[in-house]
């Protein structure tokens, strides 16, 4: 993976408080035991900051109102995107970092 991807994420990783990042050889570390970090929060942390929303199904802000798909694409999708994302969300809630490192 890009080495400017990983700087990244660490940096929404640690302005989040989720981990510790020391220079040079230290490296980073969780902040918080791994069983108070849920993927949850980890989603929140990492995920669409610019664009100001944390969804999975962002798309088209501004589709022109002439098209006949763009013109209806928000009516449509915004209500059954929103529940599955709310539904992942919740599932995200219920995973924390510790079980994930059991399975390594």
């Amino acid at each position: 993976m890009n080495p400017v991807i990983i700087r990244k994420i660490l940096g929404r990783l640690q302005t989040t408080s989720i981990v510790e990042t020391k220079a040079g050889v230290g490296g980073s570390t969780l902040s918080k035991k791994a069983e108070d970090i849920s993927l949850l929060d980890i989603y929140k942390a990492v995920s669409c900051e610019e664009e100001g929303e944390r969804s999975v199904f962002n798309f088209h802000a501004n589709p022109n109102a002439k098209c006949p798909v763009g013109s209806k694409i928000h009516s449509v999708l915004d209500e059954p995107l929103s529940r599955v994302q709310n539904a992942m969300e919740k599932e995200l809630g219920k995973i924390s970092v510790a079980e994930l490192m059991k399975g390594i």
